[in-house]
């Protein structure tokens, strides 16, 4: 009466795909088939899940997309006015924290930063290197 199932059946559920369900006769019959198996010119380019989309977040997104559009015209407008010689030439490249001539000595010595940190910083600055035995 009570019969052990056969191994390997899950259902059918490894054999469907809602691509099948594209072709079938009776895709109505489906729960989710427009969502899940869109047919016909009506679903191109389409928002099938503008339901599900949060508002608060779609707006924040449109408004950064907004302000980079912005800030990419601005920048346009002045390489513009550089190009005509309307306005002086920006810098090419970002400026950063910029050393002077000491500063940049003392930061290239070898071993000052690490003796300046503490003792055991200055073990890490004196590694010789893969396969170095004592």
């Amino acid at each position: 009466m009570y019969h052990p199932t056969r191994g390997g059946v899950r259902g059918g559920r490894d054999q469907f795909t809602w691509d099948d369900v594209k072709a079938d006769k009776h895709r109505e019959n489906y729960l989710g088939h427009s969502i899940k198996a869109p047919v016909g010119r009506w679903q191109k380019g389409k928002d099938l899940f503008w339901y599900t989309r949060d508002k608060k977040s779609q707006n924040a997104e449109m408004e950064a997309a907004k302000e980079e559009i912005k800030r990419i015209k601005e920048e346009e407008e002045q390489a513009m006015r550089e190009a005509l010689g309307l306005a002086p030439k920006r810098a090419n490249r970002p400026q950063g924290n910029r050393l002077d001539k000491h500063e940049f000595s003392e930061l290239v010595k070898r071993g000052s930063t690490a003796e300046d940190l503490g003792e055991g910083h200055a073990e890490a600055a004196r590694v010789q290197g893969v396969g170095f035995a004592r």
